[in-house]
């Protein structure tokens, strides 16, 4: 009985049943987005994957061993799934992903608090990648007043400590650390406030509010007071005295406060750099804008086993197409 249960998964009958069963839970899938519905459970979607992926390599591994292939290009493609399916299994225990925001002028050392978000979990400490360094420079490119993307770049000094070497930032490329890669992810433009209340410093450097592109609000509370603020980088006064912002570049940036105190507003205008508001026994010293990119760090050592099993993937498969070719002209 057992014999006969191996032998069936270790069929070409059983290849043909798992690859039928493998388009019929496509469908489904499928089936499921259009309806726009999710299983109540997340197991209940990826269980039978695995429970499939486990059977296919089990009868490609027993195909391998067992067969005895014509041609060469089979052996070589089936032997690539293996690969590719053993990259994907390092990634999913290993890989790391993380962003970070950084200021223009500013280091980033790698430590967990630094991180917006990362994929680590509680294995931060083991797989996060050693990489440091300081943001010297970012230049943002504009394209008909509006910020061009893929023109933006940051210049980098690494390791953070030391700043031994410099590179670029890109949307799609920048410094390799070892196995990691650090990309832009994103762009901000932060105002840069000093906060002190009766000569102690509350907040100095620049407040991380989500401020961009300009016209966007965002407040914080402090003590009993609620302060919100609108970032205006540059400026164009109207006939009437209202104030917009005519495009994403800083230029004369200026920044609206609203200041309230138990729900009354208690300051509500536009103040320039270096202008000063006091309210209570505080005060506020709006310093300038400063720019920011968000990062994107990535670790995965499963991906150059998964871009090498796709290489004998292909090879593979094209000796299989062309070998009866040559076989024919003879």
């Amino acid at each position: 009985m057992q014999n006969k249960v191996l032998g069936r998964i270790f069929s070409r009958a059983f290849s043909l049943t798992l690859l039928k069963i493998a388009v019929g839970y496509l469908f489904f899938l499928t089936f499921l987005r259009v309806i726009n519905t999710t299983p109540p459970a997340f197991y209940m979607l990826w269980l039978p994957v695995v429970i499939w992926t486990g059977f296919f390599f089990l009868n490609l591994c027993a195909s391998l061993l067992k067969d005895k292939y014509l041609f060469k290009g089979n052996l070589i493609f089936h032997l690539a799934l293996i690969i590719i399916g053993l990259g994907v299994l390092i990634s999913s225990f290993s890989r790391f992903s993380g962003e970070a925001v950084v200021v223009e002028g500013e280091s980033f050392f790698g430590e967990e608090s630094e991180y917006v978000t990362h994929s680590a979990g509680k294995k931060f400490s083991s797989l996060a990648p050693n990489v440091s360094f300081k943001v010297q420079k970012i230049t943002p490119t504009f394209w008909d007043e509006k910020l061009y993307f893929t023109g933006l770049e940051a210049e980098v000094a690494y390791p953070a400590v030391t700043l031994a070497k410099e590179g670029k930032l890109w949307l799609n490329d920048g410094v390799k650390f070892g196995q990691a890669r650090v990309k832009l992810n994103g762009y901000f433009v932060y105002p840069e406030l000093t906060i002190e209340q009766r000569g102690e410093t509350l907040i100095k450097g620049p407040l991380r509010l989500n401020l961009f592109p300009p016209g966007l609000e965002d407040n914080f509370n402090l003590g009993s007071y609620g302060l919100s603020f609108t970032l205006i980088t540059d400026p164009f006064y109207g006939e009437e005295g209202e104030v917009e912002n005519i495009s994403m570049n800083i230029t004369k940036p200026v920044l609206k406060v609203r200041i309230e105190w138990f729900g009354n507003i208690v300051y509500d205008r536009i103040i320039k750099v270096d202008e000063v508001i006091r309210f209570g026994d505080k005060t506020l010293v709006f310093t300038g804008v400063k720019k920011a990119v968000s990062v994107k760090i990535v670790r995965d050592p499963g991906e150059v086993v998964v871009f090498i099993g796709f290489i004998l993937l292909l090879i593979g498969l094209a000796l299989r197409l062309l070998m009866p070719s040559v076989r024919e002209r003879k």
